[in-house]
């Protein structure tokens, strides 16, 4: 990508000079896809960036997944399951980490049915 084209990127989307400074300090020439989630805990939001140059590689999936709060446990469900569930529980309106934990097997068979059928 060109001068030009990098420079009109980064201005259509802002993405603010530290967290690029951050993403090129996390970047490796062999490097699949970086990550960079930040949060902010006063405001209850967070951001995301995944650079890749390879769109299926797993890593994206991964870097989207922790963006949104799941991470694979060892022994735990599968991040798919974990983020299927996840999207239910907040669908029903389960904001926090106890009500989503408490309400993860109510959804279990829902989840395992739907990414049945998308596979």
């Amino acid at each position: 990508m060109n001068d030009t084209k990098r420079s009109t990127f980064i201005e259509k989307f802002y993405i603010p000079p530290p967290h690029l400074e951050r993403l090129r300090s996390l970047a490796k020439s062999d490097a699949a896809c970086v990550n960079l989630s930040e949060f902010n805990s006063k405001l209850n939001t967070s951001i995301s960036y995944v650079v890749t140059i390879q769109p299926a590689h797993p890593c994206n999936f991964a870097s989207i997944y922790y963006s949104l709060g799941v991470q694979p446990l060892q022994g735990g469900p599968s991040p798919d399951l974990a983020l299927c569930a996840l999207y239910e529980l907040r669908r029903q309106g389960k904001r926090k980490k106890n009500e989503i934990l408490a309400g993860f097997d109510k959804v279990r068979q829902t989840c395992i049915s739907r990414l049945a059928v998308i596979k």
